[in-house]
């Protein structure tokens, strides 16, 4: 049974990284407790020490603060950076306080860290702070294959309710796809997940013979698997290397101006063919970053295209 995500968002999966983060910003102190100012003269204490201290104070009050449901501000968010800056900048020079070698002065800073975040849980599991509240926001990998699952869900229930929609077919079988992406194609497809993608795509298509992000998916599907499992075994699953290349020659067709069609149509053809297909695939995500995006989504897939050619 799938966990409710009331339980999944829970203050204490966060508990752990948010004790770490106050930990940081308590380090500094934990080295001056230990003497480590008498390493250096009274003005390096003079001068460091305020705007430790004023780094600290403001870094604290923003993560101890009450949770609120209000986005960071820019200003804030800038302010915290440059406190951040701040600290870093003094624990690089005070860690080197005594004449340790590097490895020495590393071993000494890392147990100085576990001490104050040792010291900041107790407080960090007794009370829910904003802090807390931020990293319990940031979805983990059990969230994401709850919050998959869940929308698998309500797309079937939506087919199911009218089975002529295209989108709803589709919709069900991206997320199912990405649920099986989490848990590895190999488990997916021992629990029959693939065969339910690869129909739901194909009652898309079906439907919808124009619908080019379902012949990218199901073209992802073939070569997918094939390379997860190849080729004899993807055989079995209904998975075929020469349809693969045609959903994706197809999807292109359809909408060919299409940075993602690019990037997933070079994907497929190095899943499929390996190296003697790289320069193919190279000019492919070359084509995909001139591309011109119209919407945020878009812009995205031209990112990634413009992050695998620097690759």
């Amino acid at each position: 049974m799938r966990p409710p995500l009331t339980e999944l968002r829970s203050s204490y999966p966060a508990a752990g990284p948010t004790a770490c983060v106050l930990g940081l910003v308590l380090c500094p102190f934990v080295y001056i407790a230990i003497g480590a100012l008498a390493g250096f003269g009274p003005a390096f204490a003079l001068i460091t020490l305020p705007p430790l201290l004023a780094a600290s104070a403001y870094l604290l009050y923003r993560f101890l603060a009450k949770p609120r449901e209000v986005a960071v501000a820019h200003g804030a968010l800038v302010a915290e950076i440059a406190s951040w800056l701040v600290i870093l900048g003094f624990l690089t020079v005070v860690s080197r306080f005594t004449l340790l070698t590097r490895f020495e002065r590393i071993g000494l800073s890392s147990t100085l860290f576990l001490l104050a975040t040792i010291l900041c849980l107790p407080g960090v599991l007794m009370r829910r702070t904003a802090l807390q509240q931020r990293l319990a926001r940031l979805p983990s990998g059990a969230a994401k294959l709850a919050l998959f699952e869940e929308a698998a869900g309500w797309a079937d229930a939506r087919r199911g309710e009218t089975p002529k929609d295209a989108n709803a077919h589709y919709l069900y079988a991206f997320a199912l796809g990405r649920y099986s992406q989490g848990i590895s194609v190999a488990k997916a497809l021992a629990q029959g997940l693939g065969s339910k993608v690869k129909g739901a795509l194909e009652t898309t298509i079906k439907l919808a013979p124009k619908h080019a992000d379902a012949h990218i998916a199901l073209g992802a599907f073939h070569a997918e698997v094939i390379d997860k499992v190849g080729k004899l075994l993807g055989k079995t699953q209904g998975a075929d290397a020469a349809t693969g290349l045609k959903m994706y020659q197809q999807a292109l067709k359809l909408n060919p101006a299409s940075a993602i069609a690019r990037v997933e149509y070079a994907n497929g053809l190095v899943m499929l063919e390996g190296d003697k297909k790289m320069k193919e695939a190279e000019k492919l995500y070359a084509d995909a970053a001139e591309c011109e995006p119209l919407d945020a989504m878009e812009r995205l897939d031209v990112e990634m295209a413009k992050a695998e050619l620097e690759e």
